[in-house]
């Protein structure tokens, strides 16, 4: 509602009308985009050529470097209540003010695929991580499925297959050292929200945040575990390294989030001077 100054002139009617027009054309711009249906991920298909396509696809809508993604401010992506499989190296950069909806599983492995062997690296030969948001404004990644205002109900579902990076317990860590995916790393992320979500047993640190400023991370919860086990015994202590999450930033406000893992809940990191810029 538009709040017309004390004494100033009531506009006119003709430009009312105008005012509402232009907001409808300016909403008619906003789009809700069902990333099955509309962009062609195919779900309920664990083969590692179908989850090499869905990364693809979704990199081919998510991806801004170039400015050629279909997204505008104020559209919405959507994953649907199924499971779709994808390979390392999801890329969410350069978007502002765009909502990702997970209300079904986003599964990063299978049994059936040779990992690690098979999982991607980047130019420099690093591991690339599950997801990683880059430079956005004003992005949030919440679910339907949540309840308002509140930790309970379901939520949407990253896993991250993490049993396979573990390795044998006792010697996994000599085999893999700390050459792992983080299940989300943020970084140069200002105004973003992460709410709703279940990160489930990340390979390595479960979500990452580096010079991101004013995010907020609730009603987000982290199960991190070999078994059901509730305790930490050898065996769940084998799966290492499985920060809940590293923040560093200004303005980070964590809260109403459950975390159960095998190593630090919450860790405050420096901010490096190479990060300071």
């Amino acid at each position: 509602m538009v709040h017309w100054p004390f004494r100033s002139r009531m506009p006119s009617a003709a430009f009312i009308v105008a005012l509402m027009l232009a907001e409808v054309v300016f909403q008619g711009h906003a789009r809700v985009v069902d990333l099955v249906n509309d962009a062609g991920l195919v779900a309920e298909d664990d083969s590692f050529d179908t989850a090499t396509a869905n990364t693809v696809i979704l990199n081919n809508t998510l991806y801004n470097t170039t400015g050629l993604s279909p997204l505008t401010p104020g559209d919405t992506v959507v994953i649907p209540n199924t499971t779709i499989h994808f390979i390392g190296g999801i890329r969410i950069y350069h978007l502002t003010n765009v909502t990702m909806i997970i209300d079904g599983t986003m599964h990063f492995g299978s049994d059936a695929w040779d990992l690690p062997h098979v999982w991607p690296t980047d130019s420099s030969g690093e591991i690339e991580d599950c997801i990683r948001i880059e430079n956005v404004l004003d992005f949030t990644i919440t679910s339907s499925l949540g309840t308002h205002e509140s930790n309970a109900g379901y939520k949407g579902v990253l896993d991250g297959w993490g049993h396979r990076w573990w390795g044998v317990p006792g010697i996994g860590y000599l085999v893999h050292g700390e050459r792992r995916p983080k299940l989300i790393q943020m970084k140069s992320c200002n105004n973003s929200v992460v709410e709703h979500i279940l990160l489930k047993n990340s390979p390595y640190w479960t979500l990452s945040t580096q010079k991101s400023d004013h995010v907020t991370i609730r009603y987000t919860n982290v199960d991190v575990r070999r078994t059901r086990y509730d305790g930490h015994d050898r065996i769940d202590m084998s799966a290492f390294n499985t920060d809940g999450f590293d923040v560093s930033g200004e303005y980070v406000h964590i809260h109403d989030c459950d975390i159960w893992n095998q190593d630090d809940c919450i860790a405050v990191k420096e901010v490096r001077a190479s990060e300071s810029d």
